[in-house]
């Protein structure tokens, strides 16, 4: 999850899709999809949480075990995306069929939907990807929008997504004006940690990201001597 300009976010409104908008999409869990993929599967703060909870294991197994990270060009924030086997296959996929299902990813979840978050009207936005798997077009079952977001119950985390939201934005705001050279190695662990890791899901998510919310400004704080605020920036 990053901060997104302001013509990326244009270009995805011109693709919003409203609660009584249609599209054509049908699903024989084949698992193509879950299969060497052109883009990875990016993880926030509260799909590793919600695996985690699920599986009854900590965050920071599902962050060591199922996830990749790397520095993001634009934010200097570590980014975690969903591993693969050595064949591309989601390191969740079992016999074809996802062994997460209840609580996967939300792009999983979504899929062929995408959604976005304006920090500007704080609003959650969805619309068609520019791709699908090939089940999606003429044939297949006709949705409408809330059809999908009932059906998957896409809303039930959307202030815990608000909540991850700002957390990265607000991280977002301050380290994307840090020489990456100067993200060292042992800093960027504890900020990836804050992100990802350092979670008790025995307790309320939100709870949880506004803990790591005061101790990751205290670190940047205390790190690069800057003033940190949680509450500037915009993002999706």
């Amino acid at each position: 999850m990053v901060a997104w300009d302001e013509e990326r976010i244009e270009e995805f409104k011109r693709h919003i899709l409203q609660p009584n908008d249609t599209f054509t999409f049908s699903c024989d869990m084949c698992g193509n999809c879950c299969r060497n993929r052109d883009e990875p599967i990016l993880m926030t703060g509260a799909d590793i949480f919600r695996i985690a909870k699920g599986l009854g294991i900590s965050t920071l197994e599902v962050l060591f075990k199922h996830t990749r990270g790397y520095i993001g060009d634009t934010t200097h924030l570590p980014v975690a995306v969903l591993k693969e086997r050595l064949d591309g296959s989601c390191s969740f996929l079992r016999k074809g069929k996802c062994t997460i299902q209840a609580f996967k990813p939300t792009p999983c979840a979504l899929y062929p939907l995408g959604r976005m978050y304006d920090e500007r009207d704080k609003k959650f936005y969805y619309f068609n990807q520019p791709y699908s798997c090939g089940k999606s077009g003429e044939s297949g079952r006709v949705w409408t929008l809330q059809e999908w977001i009932d059906e998957f119950h896409l809303e039930d985390y959307l202030d815990d997504v608000a909540a991850w939201n700002k957390l990265v934005v607000g991280l977002a705001m301050i380290t994307k004006d840090i020489p990456e050279e100067k993200l060292d190695q042992s800093l960027a662990k504890v900020v990836m940690f804050g992100l990802y890791g350092d979670y008790d899901t025995s307790k309320p998510y939100q709870e949880e990201v506004q803990k790591n919310m005061v101790q990751l400004k205290a670190m940047l704080k205390d790190g690069f001597n800057l003033h940190v605020d949680f509450e500037k920036g915009a993002g999706v």
